[in-house]
């Protein structure tokens, strides 16, 4: 009951306190802000943090300019050409009609055994890391 108690008094205590903190943090904003003036270095952080954001900005637009200027009208990527389903089942030993009845099938689950399970089909792959 007596925890109970000082719970109470402590919910009915906190409004107070935070008024209080409330005028506390006024008066310490009054003393450094205005009094002692505080407000003049603001204006002086956000003038260099100013200069600062331009001259980040310059050196990324520069740096922007310079890349497209070398590489911008160049395509130099290549297209790597599509796998046939022949190339599929050479390198997984197994016949061109397995590897197209494999790519129809929603999901395919392998086993620890590297074998295939599909609905109708199983097909067991050779470890290719003997070769």
């Amino acid at each position: 009951m007596t925890a109970l108690m000082w719970v109470f008094w402590v919910y009915l205590l906190l409004p107070m306190l935070s008024i209080i903190l409330w005028l506390l943090g006024g008066f310490f904003f009054y003393h450094e802000v205005i009094y002692q003036g505080g407000y003049q270095y603001l204006i002086e952080l956000c003038k260099k943090l100013g200069f600062t954001v331009v001259i980040v900005f310059s050196i990324l637009r520069l740096w922007g300019y310079y890349n497209y200027v070398a590489f911008g009208k160049k395509n130099r990527r290549k297209m790597v050409k599509k796998t046939t389903p022949e190339e599929l089942a050479q390198i997984f030993n197994i016949s061109s009609l397995q590897v197209l009845e494999l790519q129809k099938q929603k999901e395919v689950h392998l086993d620890a055994s590297n074998c295939l399970q599909l609905t109708n089909i199983k097909v067991c792959l050779e470890d290719s890391s003997n070769q």
